[in-house]
């Protein structure tokens, strides 16, 4: 993976990580690689540390630069399902109209 840097991101979980379904967890991070590593050793996000002391394995599925916190609410309210490759039924996210005013905040 690429060193990015101010970047918002996208986890998608091979499988739901609580009884609600969650299997997606959206982040910012100042050094995407960095974060990741963190997230890896169970040293970052609470669900990331569930997801793998549960074995549930993960990967990054999409990635934004020039992200900020802002940003990443906005992403966090549209919904990590919406916006993940793999499960939304828009497989062309990116040409979704909220999608482009979201990130007229990180450009």
């Amino acid at each position: 993976m690429a060193d990015y840097e101010n970047v918002c991101y996208l986890i998608h979980f091979e499988r739901p990580i609580n009884k609600s379904g969650t299997q997606h967890y959206i982040g910012f991070a100042l050094h995407l690689n960095e974060r990741i590593a963190k997230h890896r050793a169970s040293k970052g996000a609470q669900i990331l540390r569930r997801a793998n002391a549960l074995g549930i394995r993960w990967e990054v599925v999409r990635v934004w630069r020039n992200g900020s916190r802002e940003a990443e609410l906005g992403l966090k309210q549209f919904g990590g399902k919406n916006l993940c490759p793999r499960c939304s039924k828009f497989r062309k996210v990116s040409a979704r109209p909220r999608e482009a005013r979201l990130f007229s905040l990180v450009r």
